[in-house]
């Protein structure tokens, strides 16, 4: 949640004529002011998986199997015939398409959920596919792992209190809202499914819109565990290809994924060729290790990466050749509103190249979306505030306006530390720290107020978007030379 906003509008309607030097005309006039919207054009990524992995087990009729039709698993032709390849026979047999892998373990995973996430090491292996007079080989990592080609599959997995304690393995896309008959069935409007163990995408995609039960809930839960989840796209909303979105709409979709260890996980997880887009929040992380790598944020009502500081532990993320964009409120927005200590404290890791598309207009920036109480308050306020003289020369110009970079937002409503976050790598990225002039008459309450960003247009101009630069994708899987 994002109660500090709640609290800002109190706070800020109560000293509004102390300390905003505007007469009664004046402020009138800037809270009937109504910013532009946020629209934006998508932009669609070939998003595609290098490696093509392969569970050892697979759903049928509800039930986990160790034998199942490899050529129906892949979507090979009817008259496709499939046979071990060269060399892997001591790894699995096919015998009329139906493969069964050797070491192979379908037992009840319930009872060893909190176990290391990754029970055996991905394999090389390798099949024969003949089509007529055409010949190829398929070759896959092979995994501890359960396929899963449709949503039942999906639901049907998953265990008690929708936790998935074992390994996922994606052969086809993901319609969460047709998981909800697990949710239905035990009356629960906020759960979210648990994922224990590694995930596979594939380059699949897990569809979450009309799964959400409220704004900030999440579709998935990763529990951090020294899991891995890798080449997966987390979609809320789908749009054509430069389409245009109204970030705002996107509220209503909620999180697609959160990252923890409140339940039983030692809190690190890899996260490695995923795109996250189209949400209120992108992913909320809370207590956990979480290491992004080759990943793209993209389209959030609120914000790509969702970083609470809380009471039960810091958290510390570090991104890798990533790139955020488009969002409402900021790239990573790291909030508190609880009494912390200095082990609450957060931690943010940036390595290689961290494109931050999150450049404020100062006469139309948003600090809060609409859903927001009190969000054409806060965000005058915050524009005015963009707008104060000591605030030029975090400011960049550019074609005759103002921006501010809002790659990295740091807030607090809470007492104790202020929630001053540990940020690693600014330099290396054309970045610094800056601190927001806030109000006397408002830091009493407002604890924290900072912003980390762009010092100038060097790295990314106000007006870039992710369409200028086509060769995003390629560096952000394989680097930037």
């Amino acid at each position: 949640m994002v109660k500090w906003k709640v609290a800002l509008v109190f706070i800020i309607t109560i000293i509004l004529s102390i300390a905003i030097p505007v007469g009664g005309d004046m402020l009138a006039v800037h809270l009937n002011a109504t910013a532009p919207v946020p629209v934006k054009n998508l932009t669609i990524i070939d998003f595609t998986a290098d490696t093509h992995y392969l569970g050892d087990k697979a759903v049928n009729n509800d039930r986990l199997v160790t034998s199942f039709d490899i050529a129906a698993l892949l979507g090979l032709s009817d008259g496709a015939v499939v046979t071990v390849g060269e060399g892997f026979e001591d790894i699995a047999q096919i015998a009329d398409n139906v493969i069964t892998f050797v070491d192979a373990d379908a037992s009840d995973a319930s009872a060893d959920e909190n176990d290391e996430a990754s029970a055996r090491a991905a394999r090389a292996f390798s099949i024969t596919v003949t089509e007529g007079e055409d010949v190829q080989v398929m070759t896959f990592s092979v995994v501890d792992g359960v396929n899963i080609t449709s949503s039942r599959e999906f639901y049907a997995f998953s265990t008690y209190k929708g936790s998935l304690n074992r390994t996922v393995v994606l052969q086809g896309d993901i319609y969460m809202d047709e998981c909800k008959v697990y949710l239905a069935a035990l009356d629960k409007d906020t759960y979210a499914y648990r994922v224990r163990k590694d995930f596979y995408g594939n380059g699949y995609t897990v569809h979450t819109d009309k799964f959400a039960r409220a704004y900030f809930l999440p579709a998935l839960v990763f529990v951090c565990n020294g899991n891995i989840l890798r080449d997966t796209h987390f979609s809320g909303r789908s749009f054509e290809d430069g389409e245009e979105i109204v970030l705002d709409d996107l509220s209503s979709v909620g999180t697609l994924a959160a990252f923890n260890n409140n339940s039983g996980g030692d809190g690190e997880i890899f996260v490695e060729n995923c795109v996250f887009e189209n949400s209120n929040r992108n992913v909320d992380i809370h207590n956990s290790t979480v290491y992004f790598k080759g990943c793209l944020f993209q389209n959030a009502a609120d914000s790509n990466i969702s970083l609470p500081s809380v009471q039960a532990g810091p958290s510390v993320v570090t991104l890798e050749n990533c790139a955020l964009a488009t969002a409402v409120v900021g790239g990573i927005v790291n909030w508190c509103i609880e009494k912390i200590t200095e082990s609450s404290l957060c931690t943010i890791n940036l390595k290689g190249f961290v494109d931050f598309y999150c450049w404020k207009e100062s006469t139309s920036a948003r600090i809060v979306p609409t859903y927001q109480e009190g969000h054409e308050i806060l965000n005058n306020i915050m524009q005015q505030t963009l707008q104060k003289k000591e605030m030029e020369s975090y400011l960049y110009s550019y074609e005759g306006a103002m921006y501010g970079s809002a790659a990295i937002l740091a807030i607090s409503t809470a007492g104790g530390v202020k929630n001053v976050p540990t940020v690693t790598g600014l330099e290396g990225q054309n970045m610094a720290r800056n601190r927001l002039p806030v109000d006397e008459y408002v830091s009493w309450v407002l604890t924290t107020a900072e912003m980390y960003g762009y010092i100038d247009g060097t790295r990314l101009l106000p007006t870039d978007t992710l369409r200028d630069n086509p060769y995003l994708y390629t560096e952000l899987k394989y680097g930037r030379q």
